[in-house]
């Protein structure tokens, strides 16, 4: 398994986190892919319809990059049948550097407390 695929694995565990801390509500999780279209992680509460995307980088990323990343997940976004729901988009990294972002939560490996756990 390279790096990469082990921290898409800690991503998952990540957002599960968040499910078990009351942080968000899904039924379903995993990875979409259709079309060309690739999400690594979505996360679906059909109950109040909101899907949240993740896209996970073993990188170190400007602000800049990050809002490249973001807008590719606006359009991925469209791609996804799944009408009337809100889109909610998440970055997780290796490390950002750059301003809180209001359209997109950023975390770091540094900000997934369970991971010390």
């Amino acid at each position: 398994m390279h790096v990469a695929e082990a921290f898409e694995e800690v991503a998952r565990k990540y957002v599960e986190s968040l499910l078990a801390r009351g942080l968000i509500r899904y039924g379903e999780l995993g990875r979409f892919v259709h079309k060309g279209i690739e999400v690594d992680l979505v996360a679906i509460d059909h109950a109040n319809r909101v899907a949240y995307l993740f896209e996970v980088e073993w990188s170190d990323l400007s602000e800049g990059d990050v809002r490249i990343l973001i807008r590719e997940l606006e359009v991925k976004a469209r791609q996804i049948p799944l009408e009337g729901y809100e889109y909610r988009f998440h970055v997780i990294l290796r490390s950002y550097e750059g301003l809180k972002l209001t359209n997109a939560d950023v975390v770091t490996i540094g900000d997934m407390s369970f991971v010390a756990e």
